[in-house]
């Protein structure tokens, strides 16, 4: 077995205990685009949706599937088709769908069962809608509308009552 004859370097400006790591200054979080489109795009319309009083559009899906959805019933945030790490957009109006944080959170854990139950909630690199879905798409106004026949507050994927 070979023997290291001078040991090993901590790196320059270094002192005993430091890691490589720790060094230099963090890394930002978030960069300034990103932070001035979650400001102005996206905060206001999730506000929106909140404010409107439009219900999860996840977990009636996921039931529909055949899997027990423990629903809030309200939006507490937005659902992408299209994961942003994949460049999907964040404020094209077909790639976002209202969603209570339990939806949201079951589908971040089961992508492949959300993919299987055919219910559109999750997208992946080939399906038709990919392109459409993505940063580079022309963003669509989310709009609230309100159903005819029940009265309920809903965005652009709701399925009319039957």
């Amino acid at each position: 077995m070979l023997e290291r004859r001078t040991p090993l370097s901590r790196g320059k400006g270094l002192k005993r205990g430091d890691s490589q790591l720790s060094r230099g200054k963090p890394m930002k979080q978030r960069s300034a685009k990103r932070t001035k489109v979650m400001a102005t795009e996206r905060a206001p319309l999730v506000r929106a949706l909140i404010d409107a009083g439009v219900r999860c559009e996840v977990c009636p899906r996921i039931d529909a599937a055949g899997y027990q959805a423990r629903c809030a019933g309200a939006v507490q945030g937005i659902h992408e088709r299209r994961k942003r790490s994949s460049g999907g957009s964040l404020v094209v109006a077909e790639n976002l769908i209202p969603s209570c944080n339990w939806g949201n959170g079951w589908i971040e854990d089961n992508p492949g069962r959300a993919r299987e139950t055919g219910t559109g909630l999750v997208v992946r690199s080939g399906d038709e809608e990919w392109d459409r879905l993505g940063v580079r798409a022309d963003p669509s106004p989310v709009e609230v509308l309100v159903c005819p026949r029940c009265g309920s507050p809903y965005v652009t994927l709701h399925t009319a009552c039957g």
